[in-house]
């Protein structure tokens, strides 16, 4: 269970995951007590790195079955 005080940007960070789609934008669980940051000076994550690359564990036995 996520505590409630953290909950929102848990849910969104979570949802950036598993879209795996964007590069670089600012992780709302990275930054949080960081508002004064900005965009320029936020935390960001590349969410495309949470998509399992075939090149990557196509050499491990069953490593496919694991990642779909």
């Amino acid at each position: 269970m996520v505590p409630s005080f953290v909950k929102q940007e848990v849910e969104i960070e979570l949802q950036l995951i598993a879209d795996h789609k964007e590069t670089l934008l600012p992780s709302p669980v990275m930054n949080m007590g960081n508002a004064s940051a900005g965009p320029v000076g936020s935390l960001k994550e590349d969410y495309t790195q949470y998509l399992p690359r075939r090149d990557t564990y196509g050499g491990i036995p069953g490593s496919l079955c694991y990642f779909g």
